[in-house]
This record gives structure tokens, sequence and C-alpha cells, in this order.
């Protein structure tokens, strides 16, 4: 399959990519720097996320998109307007799916609550974390394209562990270790490894549509 990843030299896209390449895949890369930080990509490009024609010229003739970058790439008031370009992009280059890499934050626990209201979200950094609840709710309102957010549980760091190719899948509740706990983030984790794995068995075996799906451990 041909895969673009936006954001490409990044923490989460990098793996992404690597896990795409790893599986025989034809990756692009997409990102502000010179060159890229994955090695097998079949090509690479230095675009702005704002680009919307250099995007779709790169993207012409993929499978998919994967957009794994921060949406505050052009300001917390420009977060809309960002998820608008990214399925433009993918629109006018006629790939018919997009994967978007999700936050937390806009997953329920186990108790209902949303993670992002709870106290282990200070109200300084809610409006920077909850831009990733704003992408969702923005593409929600995108009934064209086959767009789908894959949220990542309470903790997904570089010192989580390595791939295994294991995981769970959830719908709108963070994927937990223990249904009785409220031990946030420590219940609910997944290495950023794994993470890759389960967004490229998205792209190779489409099971969601038009939603969000969680994942973890």
């Amino acid at each position: 399959m041909d895969v673009v990843v936006l954001c490409s030299n990044g923490r989460v896209g990098s793996r992404i990519a690597a896990e795409a390449v790893h599986r025989g895949h034809r990756v692009t890369g997409l990102d502000l720097q010179e060159t890229s930080s994955v090695p097998g990509l079949a090509g690479y490009h230095r675009l702005d996320i704002a680009d919307v024609d250099g995007i779709a010229a790169a993207s012409t003739g993929a499978d998919a998109v994967v957009y794994a970058g921060a949406p505050l790439a052009l300001g917390l008031d420009k977060v809309e307007a960002l998820v608008d370009g990214v399925v433009a992009a993918t629109k006018k280059a006629g790939v018919p799916r997009l994967l978007v890499v999700g936050g937390s934050g806009s997953a329920l626990t186990t108790e209902g609550k949303v993670y992002l209201y709870t106290k282990y979200f200070s109200k300084t950094i809610r409006p920077v974390v909850g831009m990733h609840e704003r992408v969702l709710e923005h593409l929600r309102k995108e009934h064209e394209l086959d767009w789908v957010v894959q949220t990542p549980p309470a903790m997904m760091e570089e010192n989580v562990g390595e791939r295994t190719g294991r995981y769970r899948t959830g719908h709108d509740h963070l994927v937990v270790t223990d249904l009785h706990s409220t031990d946030y983030p420590h219940i609910s984790t997944i290495s950023m490894q794994d993470y890759a794995v389960a967004m490229v068995d998205e792209i190779e075996r489409p099971a969601h549509h038009r939603e969000r799906y969680t994942v973890g451990y």
C-alpha cells in the first residue's frame, strides 16, 4: 500500500512511518526538516502543514494519509483551520482514508468522565491538551472523507516500552488494565511502537469509519 505520513519526523509519526516501512509498504514522509529521520522511505518532502496544494500533490495516488502532528502547529486559534486544510488536501489528492493521531484527554475514564476534565489535568494546561478534542469534534462534521481518530491511552511515552505487537481497542473509553482502579495514568498505557502497530493495522484492515477508537494494553 502507498501511505503518506504528515509530520513523519515526530515522535509518533516517525514510529508509524517506520512500522509501515517494516511491513513493506511504500511510505512517503512530509515534515518541516530538510531530511527524513526514518530510513527506507519511498519519498520525503519538506512541506509546511498549511501547504494544502503541496500536501495534495505529494499524496496523490496514496491509499491513506496519516496526520501525526500536533493540532497546535498553526496556533490554538487555528486548530479547526488546520483540520480543514488536512481534510482538503486529502480530498484533493483523491486519497480515500485519513487517519489522525488523537489525544487521550478526549476519551472517557472508567467512571464515564472526560479524562481532560479530571484532576489529572490542571486548568492551565487544558486548552492545549484539549486541542485534540476540538479536532475530533470538528472531524465529526465531515461526512464525505473516510476518517478515523486513533486515541492513545493516558500514557504513551518513549519510556513505556518497546514493540510487542500487542494491544486492545475500545470506542470512547480509555483502554485500561484494571477496571476497578483509578490509578491514572498507570493503568492506561502503550508504547509508541505498539501505538504505531495499531495504526498500521487499521490502514491494512480498516475496522473503523468516521469515528474515534481508543487503543492501549
